[in-house]
């Protein structure tokens, strides 16, 4: 793709790569192998939100049993077409029993994604699902849409670097279905905090959403794994450590007094 291509062209004068994923240090790797000697990966950092507010499931007319939605741009690739379809093609009763809430917006000036917001929307009414669908539009804190959720659903069909939306649904144990692609998989166990499908493949996502919504076990496992799943490489203390660690070692005072004060005063 056009954007590794610059990407490795530039790299070749950095001093240090850091990558969000493996996935996306082999997606640079596989063209330019020379560049693993200055890549280093570390995961996004999540930062938890503590504290209660108001869910939006409250405000949902007519209320929902489930609740299932997704935080990420509107845009072709992040797969909210799909989410459609598959819900579409649930059995009516199970149908019936859930909202969907999409948050997010398409990029502005973006003529593409504004069409394909249309095109979702039409979607949605054609499938008689236009009124049990939210559409939130993008939230600069989308946290009361998150402790809505029963479920987060990431359908989209391009390789993910490491998706911001499911750290955070994790963080909150919301069980995730997404598309395995990219550094997803990273994240989410299947079968252990979230489910995994084929990207753009809508029978399946029908499938896993279907067992979530008739297996009450499976749900519980779930929610239970999003407690476990993420390690202490995707914390904020984690993260400041090691970009602070890789600048002390490009600039020659690792070992000092200096930097060993600089150190605590970061995680701290």
């Amino acid at each position: 793709k056009p954007e590794v291509i610059l990407v490795a062209l530039l790299a070749r004068h950095a001093a240090k790569i850091i990558s969000c994923s493996q996935a996306t240090a082999q997606a640079l790797l596989r063209g330019h192998p020379a560049l693993s000697k200055s890549l280093l990966v570390v995961n996004n950092p999540l930062n938890i939100v503590k504290g209660g507010t108001r869910r939006f499931a409250d405000i949902l007319s007519p209320p929902a049993h489930f609740t299932l939605g997704t935080v990420a741009l509107i845009s072709q690739s992040k797969g909210q077409l799909s989410l459609l379809n598959a819900v579409g093609a649930l059995p009516p009763g199970l149908r019936e029993q859930i909202r969907l809430v999409m948050v997010g917006a398409p990029p502005p000036g973006n003529a593409a994604d504004l069409d394909y917001v249309g095109r979702l929307k039409e979607r949605a009414a054609q499938l008689n699902l236009d009124r049990l669908t939210s559409w939130a539009g993008y939230q600069p804190d989308p946290t009361p849409f998150y402790t809505s959720m029963d479920l987060l659903v990431s359908p989209s069909t391009v390789q993910e670097g490491m998706p911001m939306s499911i750290l955070e649904a994790q963080g909150m144990g919301i069980p995730a279905i997404a598309s395995c692609t990219g550094g997803i998989p990273e994240i989410i166990r299947h079968g252990v905090n979230g489910l995994l499908f084929p990207p753009g493949n809508d029978h399946a996502l029908t499938q896993l959403l279907r067992e979530f919504l008739e297996d009450a076990s499976l749900r519980v496992r779930l929610r239970a794994g999003t407690r476990s799943a993420l390690g202490s490489q995707f914390s904020m203390e984690y993260f400041q450590s090691q970009i602070l660690a890789s600048v002390q070692r490009l600039s020659g005072f690792e070992d000092t007094a200096e930097a060993l004060a600089l150190r605590e005063e970061t995680v701290a």
